[in-house]
């Protein structure tokens, strides 16, 4: 069972998608995440657009899966 402190809590850039998988570059490495977007982010309809910042939660256990938990403004 994960802890609520087993993720890696980072920022990116949504790079592409598919269905409703994203690809998430993070900010200062060359790693791609796959993400999905979080319960609230569905919930509230978010739209995510390629070029949106966004932050995400990366699991600690496999770190090219995570969450979007948010999308940031433009200006950062």
């Amino acid at each position: 069972m994960a802890r609520q402190d087993d993720k890696i809590i980072s920022e990116g850039i949504i790079d592409s998608y598919a269905k409703s998988l994203f690809h998430i570059r993070i900010d200062g490495t060359e790693n791609m995440v796959v993400c999905s977007p979080a319960g609230r982010l569905k919930k509230n309809r978010i739209r995510l657009a390629v070029g949106d910042r966004v932050k995400v939660e990366i699991s600690a256990y496999d770190s090219k899966k995570g969450f979007i938990v948010y999308r940031l403004d433009k200006k950062g």
